[in-house]
């Protein structure tokens, strides 16, 4: 997050003022201290891995992590097309993965623990479909598969209703291309659009009951898609259907073109975290009354969450 702040800070703050006024110059230097903490803790990384890789070759067989998959991507490469990626490559992979998939996921649990906690209803049907998918695994030897995962269909619903509720990004902006008319206004090209999510997320237009929690809003339909511009859920009698109205009324993850190409990732963490959490464990929140202290700068930030939590008391 503090990478972000700093790119923020760069673009807003006038070079004149970076330079010389102390305060703003104080700033500037801290900021990019901590921006180059990251790029060498980056390349240190990548150098040990491939000195691992250089000592003991036989690992390249056996690592499947995404550093080593990033190192030794087209190792056997014959031409310039498909030529191995530079350590510059990885680093910038490496650090587009640490920046949007981080602090989102991350804060996207704490809210789904609170309203979890808040809805004991729903934090109950979690835990069935948990331990119907995993019947006899204790969350210590577990191994999850994308087979697990397919059937986890309430958690991704939650997943989802949390987002909706509680989006970690709740605006961003879009460039016009070219000149455009919206909604009977007339666009110059290179106007900027800024885009509420958490206003379109919270609109009646779209969605029964708005600020209920309820994650049955994507479960009444098997099809749960991932991709925002392609939701196949039906509200069936007393929901209004997501897809007929709009497809863009659920945006988590950016739409068209722009469309996060790490959603996917991000989906399965958050899933698999879930399981390893609440197959085992149970969570309560501290202070039932307490709102949720958050933060919004460039994403919703979780800044207090205080839970207990204990064993769930089965036999794992």
């Amino acid at each position: 997050m503090t990478y972000i702040r700093g790119k923020m800070f760069f673009n807003v703050v006038h070079p004149f003022l970076r330079r010389y006024e102390p305060y703003f110059k104080n700033k500037a230097d801290a900021l990019l201290e901590n921006g180059n903490y990251i790029l060498r803790t980056l390349n240190k990384m990548i150098e040990r891995r491939k000195l691992d890789f250089a000592n003991i070759p036989q690992k390249l067989k056996s690592q499947h992590d995404l550093l080593s998959i990033l190192i030794t991507a087209n190792n056997n490469a014959k031409n310039k097309m498909t030529e191995s990626l530079t350590d510059e490559d990885i680093r910038a992979l490496l650090l587009d993965i640490f920046i949007a998939g981080s602090d989102t996921s991350s804060n996207t649990l704490c809210y789904i623990v609170y309203y979890i906690c808040q809805n004991p209803h729903v934090k109950q049907k979690m835990f069935d479909e948990i331990d119907s998918v995993f019947p006899n695994n204790s969350s210590d030897t577990l191994r999850i598969t994308t087979g697990h995962i397919a059937k986890l269909k309430y958690c991704e619903a939650l997943i989802k209703e949390a987002s909706r509720m509680m989006p970690v990004v709740p605006v961003s902006k879009r460039v016009a291309s070219a000149e455009c008319e919206v909604a009977g206004y007339k666009f110059q090209a290179k106007t900027v659009f800024h885009l509420n999510y958490a206003s379109i997320h919270m609109n009646e237009k779209y969605w029964n009951n708005p600020t209920v929690f309820d994650p049955d809003r994507f479960y009444l339909h098997d099809n749960l898609s991932e991709y925002n511009d392609d939701l196949s859920n039906s509200d069936k009698e007393n929901k209004k259907s997501i897809h007929d109205k709009d497809k863009y009324s659920l945006v988590i993850f950016g739409g068209g073109i722009r469309l996060c190409p790490g959603r996917k990732l991000a989906m399965i963490s958050m899933l698999s975290f879930m399981v390893l959490m609440f197959k085992k464990y149970d969570v309560e929140l501290v202070d039932m009354s307490a709102p949720l202290k958050t933060y919004t700068g460039f994403i919703t930030n979780c800044l207090e969450l205080k839970i207990k939590i204990k064993s769930r008391n089965m036999s794992l």
